[in-house]
């Protein structure tokens, strides 16, 4: 497989989507077979970094069709995460990334998804949303 790579991006080059590469399972609650399946494959840093990840997009208010980057990593008792808001043309970006401990995922990824606000992200997705809703509108 490796010689049909001619480039492999590190997250400082490209911030991945959030949640990428992460399986998720769902199963009934009174299921109680399926949920001792899916018990025995949760990865717990897999579950924390995603559960940062999907806070910072929760707080930004996006989705995924949002151009919003984020990469959590669990590293011993710390949780580290590279969030990145962009325009889709590329022409303006916010990066923001911060450490805190790994018990906590849901606050990290409020706060940086506030740092990003603060710094402007709302303008960007703003300015998205207002087109989607105009494109909507048109058709």
């Amino acid at each position: 497989f490796a010689h049909r790579l001619s480039a492999a991006f590190t997250v400082d080059e490209c911030v991945p989507a959030p949640g990428q590469g992460a399986i998720a399972m769902e199963t009934r609650v009174d299921d109680t077979a399926a949920n001792e399946s899916v018990t025995r494959v949760d990865d717990p840093n897999t579950r924390t970094a995603v559960t940062a990840e999907r806070a910072l997009v929760k707080t930004l208010g996006g989705g995924c069709q949002m151009p919003i980057g984020a990469y959590a990593v669990v590293k011993g008792s710390e949780l580290h995460l590279d969030a990145v808001v962009s325009s889709l043309d590329g022409t303006h970006a916010l990066r923001f990334r911060l450490s805190g401990v790994r018990d906590e995922p849901e606050m990290l990824g409020r706060v940086v998804a506030q740092k990003l606000l603060e710094a402007g992200a709302e303008d960007i997705l703003g300015n998205l949303r207002r087109r989607q809703v105009s494109e909507t509108d048109e058709s």
